[in-house]
């Protein structure tokens, strides 16, 4: 047989280099066990399940107050940027999972930007009510975001005259081998 990796009768099962991007065979298809995140093998997109599965979740910030985030002084209209992860501080490839809405100012509907620096990553919406004042764990699963990146948030709310704030931390998985 012919076309089976040079071989007469046999498939070429030979285990490709690590992170190999060829798919001439098969088996450079399937790849490396050792391949990582980055690698476009089934054993790459493998690799990031399992990081994703098995990588600790991480808080920011941690043991601290959430960031404050302020909202702008007109209903449904964005305020500024507020850094709320400082460049250099994550230093591993990451992506947020949920966010930690807390303690809401006013009652009203709100809106939530999060952003790469001021590439937006995310967005969520949320409410406060007479009866439910602190959010946990809204999912918001951004895109990954690169080693130490700054982010920064920007928050809009219902109401009128008058700026909003919520103080806000990050559920975020670090990627292993980024």
């Amino acid at each position: 047989m012919s076309g089976l990796g040079g071989h007469t009768g046999k498939a070429n099962l030979r285990v490709p280099a690590p992170n190999n991007t060829l798919n001439t065979f098969i088996n450079q298809l399937i790849g490396n066990r050792n391949d990582v995140n980055s690698a476009e093998t089934i054993f790459g997109f493998l690799h990031d399940l399992w990081e994703e599965k098995h990588a600790r979740q991480l808080v920011y910030p941690y043991l601290a107050a959430g960031v404050l985030i302020t909202s702008h002084l007109n209903a449904y209209t964005l305020g500024n940027f507020i850094e709320v992860v400082p460049a250099n501080t994550i230093t591993q490839g990451f992506h947020i999972h949920h966010l930690h809405i807390i303690s809401p100012s006013a009652n009203g509907d709100y809106a939530l930007g999060l952003y790469e620096g001021t590439t937006p990553i995310g967005q969520i919406t949320f409410s406060r009510t007479d009866k439910k004042d602190d959010t946990e764990g809204l999912e918001i699963f951004t895109s990954p975001c690169a080693a130490n990146s700054q982010l920064q948030a920007r928050l809009a709310s219902s109401n009128a005259a008058q700026q909003d704030t919520v103080r806000l931390k990050i559920w975020y998985h670090p990627h292993l081998h980024s």
